[in-house]
């Protein structure tokens, strides 16, 4: 097993400490803290005050159920510790910096300290995927099955899901950058999805949008092959990312690019 080494050079959140230390002191809900983090990985992570998201991505990325995670966004636009606005793929969504503007809300209220009576019965998250088993431990187990998660199966769609999301972040990235109007089909998604089994990671793909969206979106020439077929192709995106390490992005990298396509090699 591949040991992890985390580096900057991947990628990393810029956040103010002062805004740092007002997360810390304030008094948010575990599930409000997961949200929170996840909205700021989605926007500073990403050098961007506002990020357009749905709540399945944002459930994706902290391992919550999506109606959990419904509910605490709206929490948050109480609290006023978030702006939510209607977006294309869900809501775009910034953090509220004056966070001395931050209040509670009346639909948290701290952990009650009374004694609940143990249950025979197994309560689960909604997200959770569920099998019927018998529960050996009820009085009737021939009409009364236990609810148990199936945490292989629940596993797999997580980082299926996850994965999918990350796709349809990518495209909208190129999108957005560009100037296009992809969309999220199979078609599309499989070569990101793709080149992410392989290792390459979501700051790898975008930084090869930013490159040749550099290169050719004013060049007549190659305006048109700004396009996963071409940006996440197997043969080219190697190169493409390699170029970057290299410092290899100019001129002559454009000219080569164009021998290449009138060559039919994109």
């Amino acid at each position: 097993m591949q040991e992890e080494t985390p580096q900057l050079e991947d990628g990393y959140t810029r956040l103010a400490n002062e805004l740092f230390d007002a997360i810390l002191a304030f008094h948010f809900s575990a599930r409000q803290l997961k949200v929170l983090m996840t909205i700021i990985r989605k926007t500073y992570g990403y050098n961007k005050k506002r990020d357009d998201m749905s709540a399945s991505q944002i459930a994706a990325i902290c391992c919550l159920a999506r109606p959990h995670v419904v509910k605490t966004l709206g929490e948050l636009v109480e609290m006023n510790v978030i702006d939510k606005q209607s977006g294309k793929f869900g809501s775009v969504i910034e953090i509220n910096k004056k966070y001395r503007t931050w209040g509670s809300t009346k639909s948290v209220s701290p952990a009650s300290t009374e004694t609940v009576p143990r249950s025979t019965e197994t309560v689960l998250p909604a997200s959770t995927e569920l099998v019927l088993v018998p529960n050996q431990y009820s009085p009737s187990t021939k009409s009364v099955p236990a609810i148990v998660p199936n945490r292989y199966t629940q596993k797999t769609t997580s980082k299926d899901n996850q994965q999918k999301d990350v796709a349809s972040d990518v495209i909208a990235y190129l999108n957005d950058r560009a100037g296009r109007k992809f969309e999220a089909v199979p078609a599309n998604t499989k070569l990101i999805l793709a080149r992410i089994k392989e290792g390459a990671t979501v700051d790898q793909l975008k930084a090869v949008v930013d490159a040749k969206v550099g290169e050719w979106l004013n060049d007549p020439k190659m305006d048109q092959y700004l396009r996963p077929a071409t940006l996440f192709n197997a043969e080219k995106f190697g190169q493409y990312a390699g170029a970057l390490k290299a410092g290899g992005v100019n001129g002559s990298s454009v000219a080569s690019d164009y021998d290449d396509l009138t060559r039919g090699a994109l």
